[in-house]
């Protein structure tokens, strides 16, 4: 049988390749905006049409592009949250299971009680507006780099293959910050509805004088990828209503381990230390929240 251990790797493994998953897809789909974009261009813009004829021109393609944009990146958010979210139930209920050796029956209660719960109080995601600012940097960033080729006189060949480019386009400039929304809403996503699920699980099984009430426990994807908070943060058990809190010299000493910056960390800090109740805790998050009890450990 799986030791726990082995079960909590399976997980983060789970997250990590339908994160990647999605990542994909919504690749496939930027690129297939992309092709669209360079062959509008080609059909619709003339080296014989004035500058403000194509710019005008420019503006229409672009214009109709950004609600495909937008549609396409909504998605593939809503694609990612909504299997993240599937699978926290699953993980919390597996977990529980093997540490308080619950059985069937009891499983299955605890199944119906969580989903019930999160019927009732699924945490709301922002991953609209993310598409929608997202796709506006996009269609920005097409406008910003053709405009002045346009005013300048360059030759549309030039101006397509700077904007459209497969290698050095708008949009393979923008393909790590459309993985990087991927990762953070699908982590933010899971996180959010395991710390709602959590808390149900602790309702339901927990009474209020439990001497070892169910905790929450930061748990990072471990590989030389790591960000030095994720190394800090690791392993961190706190009270489910409660933050966690992170030593700030000990991201400086995972920082200094690692030879790597600790920037981009979205706790706030407080004195000599981080906190914060959720994840993700930094840019490019993998890790996630557990259920921990103290005699899990003995």
């Amino acid at each position: 049988m799986a030791t726990i251990e082995e079960i909590l790797q399976e997980q983060d493994v789970a997250l990590e390749e339908l994160t990647q998953a999605q990542q994909r897809e919504l690749q496939t789909e930027l690129n297939g905006l992309r092709l669209e974009l360079r062959d509008r261009m080609r059909d619709e813009m003339s080296d014989d049409y004035s500058r403000a004829k194509n710019q005008a021109v420019l503006l229409a393609i672009v214009g109709q592009l950004a609600v495909k944009v937008k549609a396409s990146i909504t998605k593939a958010l809503k694609r990612a949250v909504l299997l993240a979210e599937k699978r926290t139930v699953d993980d919390l209920v597996e977990v529980i299971t093997i540490e308080d050796d619950l059985s069937r029956k009891e499983e299955a209660a605890l199944r119906r009680e969580v989903k019930a719960h999160l019927r009732e109080e699924r945490p709301a995601s922002g991953f609209a507006l993310v598409a929608a600012s997202l796709a506006l940097a996009i269609t920005n960033a097409i406008q910003l780099r053709a405009s002045p080729m346009l005013l300048a006189g360059d030759s549309l060949k030039d101006i397509i293959k700077k904007v459209t480019g497969a290698r050095t386009g708008v949009f393979k400039s923008f393909s790590g910050r459309a993985n990087l929304t991927i990762r953070m809403e699908t982590n933010r996503a899971y996180n959010a509805v395991q710390l709602s699920a959590l808390t149900a699980a602790a309702a339901y099984l927990d009474s209020p004088k439990t001497k070892d009430p169910l905790m929450k426990q930061a748990v990072e994807f471990w590989d030389a990828r790591n960000h030095p908070f994720s190394r800090a943060l690791h392993g961190r058990v706190a009270a489910i209503d409660e933050p966690f809190i992170v030593p700030a010299s000990k991201v400086r000493e995972a920082a200094q381990l690692l030879r790597r910056s600790a920037s981009g960390i979205l706790w706030e800090k407080r004195g000599p230390n981080y906190v914060g109740h959720n994840f993700p805790a930094h840019y490019g998050e993998r890790g996630r929240i557990v259920p921990f009890r103290n005699s899990w450990s003995d």
